[in-house]
């Protein structure tokens, strides 16, 4: 693995974006204590895996609105890859991976799946391989034996399993409290065996009871079949006898209905010869009812073209009032003087100003002369008779009074002539702004004239326009009242007439049915008779219906009786089938539990052997890696030492550091501070190589955080110097320090700098 590049933006205290390419190598990350170093690396594992030692609302730059963006470009097996985390300011997180600019995952699950399958571990294995703290690094000689072998234990990740043995032994001793348990709260089955028995001589007396219930119900419900067919019968005439009834009712209903219709014709008849008489009295010609609308409606429209023009007329002599004249006539010619006046003062306006511009290019003139005098005045103050002239280099003598005076007087002729230039540029400039004012008056005058001509102008081809032939307006709208009113009163007489032709039609359409109704009232006399006769056949016998409907009722309720006592029994026999179940239950559950301790017994000890064998697994793994460790230990101290020492070897029990140096082995308390920590480094370097080895995967990136803090000059040189000797076992080695002195040490150095209250910026060195 090998960083190409780091981009940041709203990512903790860094807000604005940042965009540092990463050096291959040995790369120092520096600067002040506070400014941000953690905060740059540790963007690192956030954007790869999402992880965070802090929540996701603190990644994101305090008081900033805009997404958190965080991009890191790296190689990894000969591919370009890419991968980019954002928060957005309500705290949605989102994730994207490139491989050789392809998408490949879009979303936070997957990108952490793709980024654990290419890199082949999880965070907390990437961490522990790639991140080494300075405390971590002294620990290894600072601490106490138990200390030092939690924290390598931790590194190795033997943690889990250790984990895993804790676990089986505590399952183990809850099994046997379990068991324990069980055995003690196993009941004795004795007594349910006899229960059963009471219980299945009791069901057997209610088996009898049963049957013997059942006979009843069977003859009750025979003698009620009985009782039932024959009541069936009598319903059915009851039911003939209340339906003739009830359609004799409706028959009898209709058929006074009829003899009241007859009287109704009888009196239509009369009404009808009245209205007839009527009806020619009120008779309207309708040809002479059109012809008077069609009048009004041309009176109408005549009188309004009428008042149309008087309104128009009106109208103009409003117009001419807004333009300040009599009439339009005088509107028009004065907005004719007005155009003819505005075009001379425009004329006067641009002469003026002419005029004014040659004066002051005179005073420009003017003012670049006595300028140049001023000049010579001040020249001519800086010397006097006895100076000897600027040109020639000779005595100016007597010559040099008579000069200055004549410059002086020129000085002041030019003065004069400026300050008259400039008084007639004052005044031409008054009269000027005094025109356009008159200019500006006089068109917006000009402008609203022009717009009450066309306004006029339209209204007068709207009289002309107008066909009004009226001459006298209030003789029309009196004709006009008078011919409606007219209308009005044809138009009432018709509806009369109109009326009473729906009221004729209607009284003649009742008389046509008189023959129709006469002949169903005799219809419905006879059929009246009819239902009468049938009625008397049926011979129904209320005093029997009710003597039988009595009779049912009892044989219906003592077979509901017999039915109720039939069902107590019946509950009292699934009662005691269900207290016989629940004995048979009980006897199964004592035998369940019998098994279930067994089983227990077996669970509990292979509980028992599994603790065994994990504690055995991590011995042996601790056996296998702890050779392993101190081996790569050894060969990495080799190569930051060059040789100079026999051996690094690690003690796997106690994982105590000694350096064999000619042939004897010794605790590092003998050798230097420097010697301490080239063993520390080796010793953390080579448990990252470990655990990048149980995982399949070489990183090849290295940080080392603040491993420079409680080192001397001398200790940092020495240790300088090792770490750039690890060039051939990691792509990069990234170190964090707060020491300045260190960049200029290093091959490559990324400098962090405050910006402001809890701000930084980086930069590349």
């Amino acid at each position: 693995m090998r960083i190409y590049r780091i981009f940041l933006q709203n990512y903790r205290v860094f807000e604005q974006p940042l965009e540092i390419e990463i050096p291959s190598g040995l790369v120092g990350i520096y600067g002040p204590n506070g400014a941000g170093k953690s905060y740059f690396i540790e963007s690192i594992p956030w954007v790869l895996y999402g992880r965070s030692r802090t929540s996701i609302p603190d990644i994101r730059t305090s008081g900033s609105e805009s997404d958190c963006e965080a991009e890191i470009e790296f190689e990894h097996d000969e591919h370009l890859i890419r991968v980019r985390r954002t928060i957005s300011p309500r705290g949605l997180v989102k994730a994207r991976g490139w491989v050789d600019n392809d998408l490949i995952s879009d979303g936070v699950k997957e990108t952490n799946r793709f980024i654990q399958s290419t890199l082949g571990m999880d965070v907390e294995a990437f961490r522990a391989s790639v991140f080494a703290e300075q405390k971590q690094v002294a620990a290894f000689s600072d601490s106490t034996p138990s200390e030092r072998q939690k924290l390598v234990l931790s590194l190795l990740g033997i943690f889990p399993l250790d984990k895993a043995r804790d676990l089986a032994r505590a399952d183990f001793r809850n099994k046997i409290d379990q068991l324990k348990l069980a055995r003690a709260a196993l009941p004795s089955s004795e007594g349910l065996f006899q229960q059963r028995a009471e219980l299945s001589d009791q069901l057997e007396k209610i088996n009898f009871q049963l049957d013997s219930s059942l006979g009843t119900i069977e003859k009750a419900t025979s003698e009620l079949a009985v009782l039932e067919d024959g009541f069936r019968r009598l319903e059915e005439i009851k039911r003939q006898r209340e339906q003739i009834v009830a359609v004799g009712k409706e028959k009898r209903r209709f058929y006074n209905q009829l003899l009241k219709q007859i009287g109704t014709i009888e009196e239509s008849r009369k009404k009808l010869s009245e209205l007839k008489s009527l009806m020619e009295q009120s008779s309207v010609d309708p040809g002479a009812l059109e012809s008077l609308r069609t009048e009004i409606s041309q009176l109408t429209l005549q009188i309004q073209a009428a008042e149309d023009v008087a309104r128009a007329e009106a109208k103009l002599d409003e117009l001419a009032k807004k333009g300040e004249c009599d009439s339009v006539e005088q509107l028009e010619a004065e907005t004719s003087e007005t155009s003819a006046e505005v075009i001379q003062l425009n004329t006067e306006l641009k002469q003026l100003v002419e005029q004014i511009s040659g004066l002051k290019f005179e005073s420009k003139v003017t003012k670049e002369k006595v300028g140049s005098v001023r000049i010579q005045l001040d020249s001519l103050n800086q010397l006097g008779r006895e100076s000897t002239c600027p040109t020639c280099g000779q005595l100016l003598g007597d010559a040099f009074q008579s000069h200055f005076i004549e410059v002086m007087e020129s000085h002041k002729i030019l003065e004069n002539h400026l300050a008259q230039i400039e008084g007639e540029v004052d005044s031409l400039e008054n009269k000027r702004r005094g025109l356009e004012e008159k200019v500006r008056q006089l068109s917006l005058r000009h402008d609203r004239n022009q717009k009450l001509l066309i306004e006029s102008s339209m209204i007068i081809q709207q009289i002309s326009d107008s066909p009004s032939e009226i001459e006298d307006l209030s003789a029309a709208k009196g004709r006009l009242s008078y011919l409606r009113s007219l209308l009005k009163e044809q138009e009432m007489a018709h509806e009369r007439v109109l009326r009473l032709e729906a009221e004729t039609n209607q009284l003649s359409e009742i008389v046509s049915q008189s023959f129709e109704v006469e002949k169903s009232t005799e219809s419905l006399a006879q059929e009246l008779n009819d239902l009468r006769n049938v009625l008397n056949n049926l011979n129904f016998d209320e005093q029997r219906f009710l003597k039988v409907q009595s009779e049912l009722k009892r044989a219906t309720d003592f077979l509901v009786t017999a039915k109720e006592r039939h069902n107590r029994i019946n509950i009292a026999r699934v009662q005691v089938q269900g207290s016989i179940e629940k004995v048979e239950a009980l006897i199964g559950q004592i035998s369940d539990s019998q098994a279930a301790i067994d089983e227990f017994e077996v669970e509990a000890d292979t509980l028992g052997r599994v603790a065994d064998y994990l504690s055995e697994f991590r011995k042996s793994v601790i056996s296998a890696m702890g050779p392993r460790l101190a081996i790569v230990a050894a060969s990495i101290f080799a190569d930051l030492t060059e040789s100079e020492y026999d051996l690094l070897d690690v003690d796997i029990n106690s994982w105590q550091i000694r350096i064999s140096d000619r042939g004897n082995s010794y605790d590092l308390g003998r050798f230097s501070g420097s010697e301490r920590d080239l063993a520390n480094l080796a010793f953390r370097i080579a448990i990252s190589e470990q655990i990048g080895s149980s995982f399949g995967q070489q990183v090849g990136l290295l940080v080392l955080d603040e491993v420079f803090g409680p080192l001397d000059d001398l200790r940092k040189v020495t240790l300088l110097s090792a770490l750039d000797r690890l060039k051939s076992r990691f792509n990069q080695v990234m170190v964090v320090t707060h020491g300045s002195e260190i960049k200029e040490q290093m091959p490559g150095a990324i400098e962090i700098t405050k910006i402001g209250p809890r701000r930084a910026t980086a930069q590349a060195i």
